[in-house]
């Protein structure tokens, strides 16, 4: 378990952002970023610093589900997604305040060209109300994220895979756009989501176990939308 743990309310940060394609053992782009994915034909075009290279996607900060909300699948999606990420939240100027444990869910059956609709779905990103300190946690390439659906592992991979690790992303953003406290920051999601092996989607009743080593275990469940 954390050896430093801060409690904080996830229940209404004023801004959720998103990275994507920041994993190099990405298998492909995943259709937005390059960062992961660099083809021959833009590297004359292609930014020196990765952090430009990473997309960045906002996500309705009503999508925030705390632990104990199910994950919610909406009645016509037949392809909802997910994967474990590591959720960043700001201090004072783009610091980092704590990381948390998160799993963000994507409905597939939204075209990419609409991200920020196919990520804000009520209940579509979880997150662990404990924040582990920063200062608490091991080098890099000792932290490990997993994640597992009905004891299945679909995901394992080192955060020492990110392109881009989170200090330098928050500096990133905060040049651009001044980042206040409280805001969540998500690092990305691992290979092995269900878009990446084409198969694997979400069904109702399947229970999700997202871990990231020295920060803390989320567990929840998928139900189908009433209405």
């Amino acid at each position: 378990p954390p050896r430093d743990v801060i409690h904080l309310g996830f229940a209404d940060p004023s801004l959720v952002l998103g990275a994507e394609d920041n994993f190099s053992s990405q298998p492909q782009s995943r259709k937005t970023g390059l960062a992961a994915m660099r083809p021959a034909a833009i590297e004359p075009f292609r930014r020196s610093d990765p952090s430009e290279d990473v997309w960045i996607i906002p996500r309705d900060p009503r999508s925030v589900a705390v632990p104990g909300h199910p994950i919610v699948r909406p009645l016509e999606c037949e392809k909802l997604d997910l994967g474990v990420t590591l959720a960043v939240v700001t201090g004072p100027g783009g610091t980092v305040a704590g990381y948390s444990v998160g799993i963000d869910v994507i409905r597939r059956d939204v075209p990419v060209e609409h991200a920020y609709l196919a990520r804000s779905y009520p209940s579509h990103l979880q997150l662990d109300s404990a924040l582990c300190s920063p200062t608490e946690l091991d080098a890099a390439d000792t932290i490990e994220l997993t994640l597992s659906i009905d004891g299945e592992e679909r995901q394992h991979c080192s955060m020492s895979d990110l392109v881009v690790q989170p200090a330098t992303l928050l500096a990133s953003i905060d040049r651009r756009y001044r980042l206040a406290g409280g805001e969540v920051i998500l690092m990305g999601t691992p290979p092995g989501t269900a878009l990446d092996r084409g198969d694997g989607w979400l069904t109702d009743g399947a229970t999700v176990v997202a871990a990231i080593t020295g920060i803390g275990e989320l567990r929840t469940h998928v139900v189908a939308a009433t209405t």
